[in-house]
């Protein structure tokens, strides 16, 4: 049975980082990118999400080594950087873009964990968590590593509204205001930027709600809010309708039976996990896996 690969990228960049910015390779450098891509168009069938629609709709077995490529999130450095390499090689790609952080200077709290930790001046700092007082070490540049992971470890399990709370602490306690000018790589997409790439006949823009967070962790009312919010923006920017999604954080805890009936509702032809593996034509559009490419993922190298 013919087996599909699709890839989930962040980001591709040319940004040098300082401390622990981008310590876990989210968005990966622009060489190595084109190395893949390359690597890509050699061996590879390149697929675009509606055709990976078309295939498991119409039951066909996808042509051998296919592969498909996509981008979480929706960064600055997709269109600067990762978008012509794409089009030198005509690799077709989709976008998923969180809409509530196009052309806005807030940060996707994971990334506001890693800045506060990095440029804290602090040796260690106090976080109240589920009636707990933890310390986390900032001493060296591997605490600062090992808290960042254990603080988002700890953030990822923990409901929306607690979870800003926390947030909210550590910005005190860290005496550091996070910002997108503290690194290339928490800068996004503007409108201008999305309507380019939505132009572009290799690319396809899809939903990843508003703000990004895990829909299970969300009442049913602003689940489908963060849903049909971010469709209906994407949609009334580029004119077209939208009908491609992909979950926030996408692990088996973050989407469920509830969430796909109201995308379907909301008329999204399917929607990729998180989740490691291979695909094949029988496989439930709503339930795709990916390899995520950077993230500390050793689980795949193209």
């Amino acid at each position: 049975m013919s087996d599909l690969i699709i890839l989930c990228y962040h980001g591709v960049t040319d940004y040098k980082s300082k401390g622990i910015e981008n310590y876990n390779l989210k968005h990966i450098n622009y060489k190595l990118f084109e190395k893949q891509i390359k690597k890509i168009k050699k061996n590879y069938v390149a697929l675009s999400m509606n055709e990976v629609v078309m295939y498991i709709r119409e039951k066909i077995k996808f042509p051998k080594n296919s592969l498909a490529v996509t981008f979480d999130d929706g960064f600055k450095n997709n269109y600067t950087i990762a978008a012509p390499i794409l089009e030198k090689y005509g690799i077709q790609s989709t976008f998923y873009l969180s809409t509530g952080f196009i052309e806005t200077e807030k940060m996707f709290w994971v990334d506001i964990v890693e800045d506060t930790i990095n440029r804290t001046k602090k040796n260690k700092i106090k976080l109240n968590i589920d009636n707990k007082t933890l310390i986390f070490k900032t001493e060296s540049f591997k605490n600062k590593i090992d808290s960042t992971k254990k603080i988002k470890t700890i953030l990822k399990k923990t409901p929306v509204i607690i979870k800003d709370q926390i947030i909210k602490s550590l910005v005190k306690v860290t005496n550091v205001i996070p910002s997108t000018n503290a690194s290339e790589n928490y800068k996004k997409l503007s409108k201008i930027e999305i309507k380019a790439l939505g132009s572009n006949k290799l690319f396809t823009i899809g939903a990843h709600t508003i703000n990004n967070n895990s829909l299970t962790m969300l009442k049913s009312k602003e689940l489908k809010k963060e849903i049909s919010g971010s469709i209906s923006y994407l949609s009334n920017l580029l004119k077209i309708p939208i009908n491609h999604f992909s979950y926030p954080e996408g692990s088996k805890k973050d989407f469920n039976d509830q969430i796909i009936k109201y995308l379907k509702k909301s008329e999204i032809v399917c929607s990729p996990s998180a989740i490691p593996g291979f695909n094949n034509f029988k496989t439930d559009p709503f339930k795709l896996k990916r390899f995520m490419i950077g993230l500390d993922n050793k689980n795949f190298i193209i």
